[in-house]
């Protein structure tokens, strides 16, 4: 099975939440990125555990991927 590419956005966040992003990255010296994008995997995750997002099994692993 070929990898897809990751896609690249594009967000605005008000400041505070910027700077605990900002903040939180630094103490686990990670890119403000990669916290961001653990964010949203596990707001993506808990969609489909709640039943907001409708699962797709075929994709699943998708959320597991760097």
């Amino acid at each position: 099975m070929s990898k897809t590419m990751p896609k690249r956005i594009t967000i605005t966040l008000p400041n505070p939440v910027y700077e605990s992003l900002s903040q939180l990255a630094e103490i686990r010296d990670e890119p403000v990125a990669a916290i961001a994008t653990e964010a949203v995997k596990e707001l993506v995750k808990s969609a489909k555990q709640s039943g907001e997002l409708p699962t797709d099994d075929s994709k699943e692993g998708a959320l597991d991927d760097g």
